[in-house]
């Protein structure tokens, strides 16, 4: 007897297949959606730019600054380009530019804070911040603006977005910065030319003592000025408040580890252990 092959299909297979089938038309309808939404979001135009943080430095100057027109692809355009564009205003420290899908980016500023006021030519040249930036003064503010030193002797220009080039006068204003004892006794800081040193010495005036009319000078010489200033407030507080009666006119901080005070023109100079 001759034998027949019989053939079954087999229903599970041809469902499987049209799974396969269905999943692969969903994910190609994904795909396609994503492609149609990134080229949406590529193409959102600018509609606004707003700035925050910014006191001293004009909006629309940063704005000027960014180079960013309404209308251009927001997510076209590169963010920390347009903070270094924006950073480039003195008083901008930091600049942080992020973009939002209704069309705004922002650019978050941070600004510079005044650390001392150059006087040149009897008037308010500009300010300096802690890392020695310099910072215009508005021709509409008054230079009392900020209670911080004036800086007398710097001969140097306004040169934004340029640190003064006096390297100590920079390690002097950082040294204050992070001394708030310090910079609350210094009303003046004067550049001068040290004796024993071709580079530039520094001097302080002090503001005066209370109930006392009369400030002090102060020399400091030419670095290590975080000790010295901590020498200067330890000074202030054991010997000039201590000593109402005491006139110090000269304080000196040049020698290691030692303090010379001079309390009129007829003492004489009187070494103190720091």
């Amino acid at each position: 007897m001759a034998k027949t092959d019989a053939h079954t299909d087999d229903p599970s297979g041809g469902r499987r297949w049209a799974r396969l089938a269905g999943a692969a038309l969903v994910t190609a309808a994904v795909l396609g959606a994503a492609v149609l939404g990134w080229r949406w979001h590529r193409n959102i135009p600018v509609r606004q730019v707003v700035v925050d943080g910014a006191a001293r430095a004009a909006p629309d100057s940063l704005k000027a600054l960014a180079r960013v027109d309404t209308g251009q692809a927001l997510y076209r355009l590169r963010p920390r380009r347009v903070a270094d564009r924006a950073e480039r205003h003195p008083w901008v420290r930091k600049a942080g530019v992020s973009r939002h899908a209704d069309g705004t980016l922002r650019i978050a500023v941070t600004e510079r804070t005044p650390a001392a006021l150059v006087w040149q030519d009897g008037e308010a040249a500009y300010y300096l911040d802690a890392a020695g930036y310099p910072l215009p003064v508005a021709p509409d503010s008054s230079a009392a603006a900020f209670d911080v030193p004036l800086v007398r002797g710097l001969a140097e220009s306004f040169q934004p977005l340029s640190p003064t080039e006096h390297d100590a006068l920079r390690r002097l204003l950082t040294a204050l910065e992070k001394q708030a004892d310090a910079r609350a006794l210094v009303s003046e800081i004067r550049t001068t030319a040290d004796s024993d040193d071709s580079s530039q010495a520094l001097q302080l005036r002090t503001v005066p003592p209370a109930g006392r009319a009369r400030s002090a000078e102060v020399h400091l010489g030419t670095g290590a000025f975080p000790e010295k200033l901590r020498r200067l407030v330890a000074f202030w507080r054991q010997a000039v408040k201590e000593q109402p009666q005491t006139a110090f006119h000269e304080i000196d901080l040049r020698f290691d580890g030692q303090i010379v005070a001079r309390q009129d023109s007829l003492a004489p100079a009187s070494p103190l252990d720091s």
